[in-house]
């Protein structure tokens, strides 16, 4: 769909809404305005369920300067009018229709200087762990990634080998000179065995079995007994230096036969070593161009906190305008990939300073105002199963209701600077290619201080963390004896519906079929998030159609390209753009059927 750019927009009618829907872009560098263009080309002007008329021109897109953002490179991306909104029982509002703009959180200028070390502290970081600490759905990537590790130090050896000749060089050239002398080709078996009685291979065979034997009696204690962390050390360490010891021999013992093929076919060892060192350069800057941005964002280490905070900030800035506007009815908030980590910091940190306690009285929250909107979100949260239909519509009630009472007790304030974080506007968060399923990777080091961190409440979950509060569990609190009740800091999914969209590998061996960077997240931040399953499918035949899928979960032109591929009609459903129940009821349909075909 074709966007125009520079058109004029038609006055604000009566029953006309507006809202915004700003999208966090994921990783790598992105181009601004690339991806929230092709985004709104997917989920609106596509959509002729949402036109207000059969024209073409209905589903138009405009492109319209807008200083919001921040930024000169960036333009918000308007809609016509939609049809007007279905209402049902369950609504407490007359039909009305809704005018949409489509905003990019552009972060990626602010992780730019990435280095080569910063790429090198998040990998090590990564895989130096113990197994059991490595997520189970991407277990298998991390055995590889090991795999990976020991041969290019065995590589490296070797290559350092090369300058050196060892025992075992001088055995090989003796054998070689010998049976060129008798006209004879080399036997490398009984070489090889003659190599295994040389004092060099002896002695590393020795600082391989002997420290093995103390990694394997170490670990047997740490399983067994009381002693863990003496007996973890002990079988670290042994292991370190039996596998380093296998590395090094198994790199004395293969330089011969590679220095023998070598000589053999000499004159192209210089083009080939040329070619590897330009290889190494493209994936180092392969890896920094992609992953540098994860080791920059996820890391707070001391040189990264600065890009952190300037990328949050931008976010919580970008928010807290549009809120302060008052030409929106609803935020939605949507990202990709890494995207999604950084749209659920926002999000945590916007609740914080909305319903923050230190500022005046008359500017925070007062959920005696919605205190049975509340009640009904800590029923729903506290069944069991939780029935994700109930919960979702009570987060939607408390939603709409909170929004009353923020008009109603603004009105009475008069002008504040602070108002622009008094009041709440988002009503959910949709995340899609979401990587948060691997946070015992990328938001603590271990899976206990994960855990850690939802205690501490520096994790929000969905539904909120309940507390006791007068003999019964909530998520308010009266800071003051007689005054009023406010929400905890981290209860921000009483209001706000988490849909997390994913393409996660049935089977963790083939984990280029599908996405292996993302996966469902309810399993760690709580069962009142719905986690839909989808297998977007390539349309070119040049690739595999389920190869890698990361980048293609709104592409239009998929295999199975009908009416809508379904993992486009599923984040459709996801943003509701038209807050309709039949659109939630299509949503929760989509995520049973993919729990059912994942149990089958």
């Amino acid at each position: 769909m074709p966007i125009v750019q520079g058109a004029a927009e038609g006055p604000k009618r009566e029953q006309i809404r507006r809202q915004a829907i700003v999208l966090v872009h994921g990783m790598g560098e992105q181009i601004p305005m690339e991806t929230v263009r092709d985004f709104a080309t997917a989920v609106w002007a596509s959509d002729r369920d949402l036109h207000s008329s059969d024209e073409k021109k209905a589903g138009q897109l405009f492109s319209v300067p807008d200083s919001t953002t921040g930024s000169r490179e960036l333009r918000r991306i308007s809609t016509r009018k939609s049809r007007r909104r279905h209402s049902d029982v369950n609504d407490d509002n007359d039909e009305y229709a809704v005018r949409n703009e489509f905003f990019e959180l552009y972060w990626a200028d602010s992780t730019t200087d990435t280095t080569w070390a910063d790429f090198l502290g998040w990998y090590v970081r990564l895989v130096v762990r113990r197994p059991s600490e490595a997520p189970k759905a991407v277990r298998w990537i991390w055995g590889l990634l090991w795999v990976v590790n020991v041969a290019f130090l065995l590589s490296a050896q070797i290559a350092l080998l090369w300058f050196v000749t060892t025992e075992i060089d001088q055995l090989f050239i003796d054998a070689i000179e010998k049976a060129r002398g008798a006209q004879q080709s080399l036997d490398w078996g009984a070489t090889y065995r003659l190599a295994f009685q040389t004092p060099t291979v002896v002695s590393t065979c020795d600082l391989v079995w002997a420290p093995g034997l103390v990694a394997l009696i170490g670990a047997l204690v740490y399983k067994f007994s009381r002693f863990k962390k003496p007996s973890y050390w002990l079988a670290v360490t042994a292991g370190f230096i039996a596998l380093w010891s296998l590395v090094v021999l198994i790199g004395v013992l293969a330089k011969p036969f590679v220095f023998q093929t070598s000589r053999e076919h000499n004159i192209f060892w210089p083009g080939f070593i040329a070619l590897v060192g330009a290889a190494l350069l493209l994936i180092q800057g392969f890896l920094i161009k992609f992953f540098g941005d994860v080791a920059r964002y996820t890391v707070a280490s001391p040189g990264n906190i600065v890009p952190r905070q300037k990328v949050r900030d931008r976010g919580v800035e970008l928010i807290n305008k549009l809120t302060a506007s008052g030409q929106y009815d609803r935020i939605i908030l949507v990202a990709h990939s890494l995207g999604c980590l950084i749209a659920y910091d926002i999000l945590c940190l916007l609740w914080a300073d909305y319903v923050a306690t230190r500022r005046k009285p008359e500017l925070v929250p007062n959920a005696d105002a919605v205190r049975g909107e509340v009640q009904e979100v800590i029923e729903a949260a506290t069944q069991k199963p939780i029935d994700l239909r109930r919960f979702r519509r009570a987060q939607r009630a408390l939603f709409r209701a909170l929004r009353r009472a923020d008009d109603e007790r603004l009105d009475a304030v008069g002008p504040d600077d602070e108002k622009v974080s008094a009041r709440w506007l988002i009503s959910d968060l949709v995340t899609i290619a979401n990587p948060l399923t691997h946070a015992e990777f990328l938001l603590a080091p271990k899976k206990k201080q994960l855990g850690d961190r939802f205690r501490w409440r520096e994790l929000s979950r969905c539904p909120p963390r309940l507390e006791e509060f007068r003999g019964r569990k909530s998520f308010v609190y009266q800071p003051t004896q007689g005054g009023a009740l406010r929400f905890n800091h981290d209860a921000v999914f009483s209001v706000v519906r988490w849909t997390s969209i994913h393409d996660r590998p049935e089977d963790p061996r083939l984990f280029l079929t599908g996405d292996f960077i993302s996966g469902p997240v309810s399993g760690i931040f709580g069962p009142g998030v719905v986690d839909v399953k989808v297998e977007p499918r390539r349309k070119s035949g040049s690739l595999p159609q389920r190869l890698f899928t990361h980048t293609i979960y709104w592409e239009l032109k998929q295999a199975d390209y009908g009416h809508a591929p379904r993992s486009v009609s599923v984040i459709r459903n996801a943003l509701n753009i038209l807050d309709e129940s039949k659109r939630e009821d299509a949503l929760l349909k989509d995520a049973n059927r993919a729990v059912g075909e994942a149990g089958g």
